[in-house]
């Protein structure tokens, strides 16, 4: 619907306006599976999921999905998909940082002595 709606205005001629349609297109539909396909596999898979997992409950605890699937006992929060998925936003927070020393005052020299 929304890609008719952008070309119903973007009407593509050259080779570069179709390469663009194309990746808003893209764009779109992975968006729309990210905001409603997972969702929606998961609130139809609830009731089935909520009667074979007795300990799939309504708290914070029940809802780790993976640590019930592999039959983790004890705290879902030390379950190795919990650790690996932590320290993977550890990782990727600290490759966005900027190194040390390296701050907007230093940038920031370097442009207005230049």
């Amino acid at each position: 619907m929304f890609i008719i709606f952008a070309a119903s205005f973007f009407h593509p001629r050259t080779k570069r306006d179709w390469k663009a349609m194309g990746a808003f297109s893209s764009f779109i539909v992975a968006l729309m599976v990210e905001m409603y396909g997972f969702p929606l596999t998961i609130y139809f898979l609830a009731g089935w999921l909520g009667s074979r997992f007795d300990s799939l409950t309504l708290t914070h605890d029940g809802g780790h999905l993976w640590s019930e699937l592999i039959g983790w006992q004890g705290d879902p929060h030390m379950s190795p998909f919990h650790l690996a998925g932590r320290r993977s936003c550890q990782a990727s927070c600290t490759a966005a940082l900027p190194a040390p020393g390296v701050g907007a005052g230093v940038g920031k020299a370097a442009v207005h002595d230049a």
